[in-house]
């Protein structure tokens, strides 16, 4: 997930808040949480009452708890103090996902949406109680800071992409798996303590320090991973948990991965395939579901890479096609962006000119994602930060060999639409990592809280909806929002959302469920008044 514009401009101003000189925390062996003032960065601007609620503070814990003896690490934490204390409720953690994501331009701008909501609307308006009347607080994971942050050398993934895109190439191949081997055992023993287990504890730190007896969670992606692994370790200090995109928690990352591609696929076929082989008329493709699969089977390799997160309707899929049937029928000599455009601009899409003038719009986007400013071909994106991998690798048992993982790319290739690859890079550094897992704690746990809501949009590409469908299904106290339609990563607060909004937010807000254990929302619509009536103001 990236930040938005807004965000970026938050993160610069981040960069330069401060604790203040005369809180520095005690150099005390036991947790200690310091607050202090935040300064602004030059450039950038804040609502006066907002920033009048935000305070900065650090967290002092230890670097290794499993040391006898282990020297101190602070952590950044970030704090949005409700905006009417006298109705001061709780405290909710936020985790916005990555792994090695900072949090905290993602929660300012998180809350400059939630202070700008209309408190009358029936949909939106929760959000708005919830900034008056709960604290939002986020922590900095480990790696991210100058005393967390492990010495590894940079992986670009350059030899990653050549590599997966030439499956046959056996130098590449094993150019890769020492690449690869290279990160992994370069990066110290900083990279053996970043993982979700310290995270948690760092966030119960947090939570003991500030001596809150229960911890909300509003989290997304895999911030839905941390969130239930705290709420497996401490579940008496566990209140409500707000999973928003969630990842299929109850997995090893390897599995996960897999899993990622048959729920891709499986997304793929109901929310574009099926779709377009029900009306051939508008889309030109035929009847038959599987044999449009087999033709994006057909495309490509690179493009098949770089179109995995953007292929998700029937629209998408025409495009795809005719990019990739203009592209293979240049003289390879002769393929450039310009080239690709100007065929594009010929291409007969549909008879209809509004139907034929939309698709091409999409083909444009997708053809524009093949190349960089520059009109030079763009490379599969395979890179990450050491604290990204760490975490990976620290939190999973990785037993595959090279070799078992080759197979397992090429049989992707050949039976997977839009395979991505990121899973057998990720494979590759965590098999050869050389620090101890720390496997997650048992699932059965999550059976017994009071309440678990999972949200999400019924097309993502990054977080694909069959992983929470499963989840749900395991969870009986657990409530699943969908909105069908709904495309992209997140559903809390987007505009599109408010069906699924209307019941998260009160939930955050009260802990009040829906009625039924699955709640289907519609791209657009408002949500159900008779469940639960807007919120009035005492």
């Amino acid at each position: 997930m990236k930040p938005s514009l807004l965000s970026f401009a938050l993160f610069g101003a981040m960069a330069s808040f401060s604790v203040d000189a005369t809180t520095n925390p005690p150099s005390s062996p036991a947790p200690v949480l310091s607050w202090g003032r935040c300064t602004l960065g030059t450039g950038t601007s804040l609502d006066p009452d907002l920033f009048a609620r935000i305070d900065c503070g650090w967290i002092q814990v230890p670097h290794d708890r499993g040391a006898v003896s282990s020297p101190q690490v602070r952590l950044p934490v970030l704090r949005v103090r409700a905006a009417k204390p006298e109705r001061y409720e709780g405290t909710v953690f936020y985790h916005p996902g990555g792994p090695g994501v900072d949090p905290m331009s993602y929660l300012l701008s998180m809350a400059k949406h939630w202070n700008a909501v209309d408190i009358t609307d029936p949909n939106f308006g929760d959000l708005r109680r919830l900034a008056e009347r709960y604290d939002i607080i986020a922590v900095t994971p480990r790696g991210l800071t100058d005393d967390t942050r492990p010495e590894c050398v940079a992986f670009t993934g350059e030899n990653a992409s050549q590599a997966l895109l030439a499956p046959d190439d056996d130098e590449a191949w094993r150019t890769l798996v020492a690449d690869t081997r290279a990160f992994a055992h370069s990066c110290g023993p900083k990279a053996a303590l970043i993982h979700t287990e310290a995270q948690v504890e760092d966030i119960e730190a947090v939570r003991a320090a500030m001596g809150l007896s229960t911890a909300h969670f509003y989290a997304t992606s895999y911030g839905t991973w941390v969130a239930t692994w705290y709420a497996a370790t401490h579940p008496a200090h566990t209140g409500r948990l707000l999973l928003d995109a969630s990842v299929d928690f109850q997995r090893r990352w390897l599995f996960q991965q897999a899993g990622l591609h048959i729920y891709r696929e499986r997304a793929l076929i109901a929310d574009a395939l099926k779709p377009a082989s029900e009306r051939p008329e508008v889309y030109g493709l035929g009847t038959s579901s599987p044999a449009i699969r087999q033709r994006l089977i057909g495309m490509p390799l690179f493009m098949r890479r770089l179109w995995a997160p953007a292929i998700s309707f029937p629209e998408h899929v025409v495009a795809a096609l005719a990019i990739a049937d203009e592209w293979q029928a240049m003289p390879q000599d002769q393929r450039s962006f310009d080239a690709l455009r100007n065929r594009l601009m010929r291409h007969a899409f549909h008879k209809q000119d509004d139907i034929d003038r939309e698709m091409r719009k999409d083909a444009f986007a997708l053809a524009g994602a093949l190349f960089q400013d520059n009109e030079s071909p763009r490379p599969v994106p395979y890179g990450g930060t050491a604290a990204m991998f760490a975490v990976y690798c620290n939190d999973s048992i990785w037993r595959a060999s090279p070799d078992e993982i080759r197979r397992g790319v090429r049989f992707m290739d050949t039976q997977v639409a839009l395979p991505r690859g990121n899973d057998a890079v990720m494979s590759l550094i965590c098999a050869a990592w050389p620090h101890v897992a720390h496997p997650r704690p048992s699932f059965d746990v999550l059976k017994r809280l009071p309440s678990i809501m999972l949200m999400h949009a019924s097309s993502d590409w990054a977080t694909p909806m069959g992983a929470a469908e499963a989840i749900a299904e395991q969870l009986p106290n657990s409530h699943l929002l969908i909105t069908r339609g709904l495309q992209g990563h997140n559903s809390l607060g987007q505009p599109m959302a408010a069906c699924a909004t209307r019941h998260a937010a009160h939930y955050l807000l009260t802990g009040e469920t829906p009625t039924t254990s699955r709640t289907e929302c519609v791209l657009g619509e408002p949500g159900d008044a008779s469940t639960h009536p807007a919120h009035q103001e005492l």
